[in-house]
């Protein structure tokens, strides 16, 4: 069993496909609350199609409004319904 399937189920997930490199990238978040940041984690991992691996390319544990309100010009603020836009042309 890969990690991914370890994880917490999370909201929204997002996919998208690389044709040439054979892989999907997926964006999760996770909330229990959506008018709140105090439960939010994000994730985003590659599932490598030829090989049938998981790779956790970015996961943060930190919660917390704190957190977020400082951090939000470093890293992207979880989001309840984003979206997932990949190029693969340009990777």
């Amino acid at each position: 069993m890969s990690n991914f399937q370890h994880q917490p189920t999370g909201f929204t997930q997002r996919a998208t496909l690389d044709p040439d490199l054979n892989e999907i990238h997926v964006f999760s978040g996770l909330s229990r609350d959506k008018e709140k940041r105090d439960n939010v984690k994000n994730s985003f991992w590659v599932y490598d199609i030829l090989n049938d691996k998981w790779s956790c390319i970015y996961k943060n544990e930190n919660v917390g409004q704190n957190y977020w309100l400082k951090m939000q010009h470093v890293e992207p603020v979880p989001r309840f319904a984003h979206q997932l836009v990949y190029d693969h042309v340009r990777k």
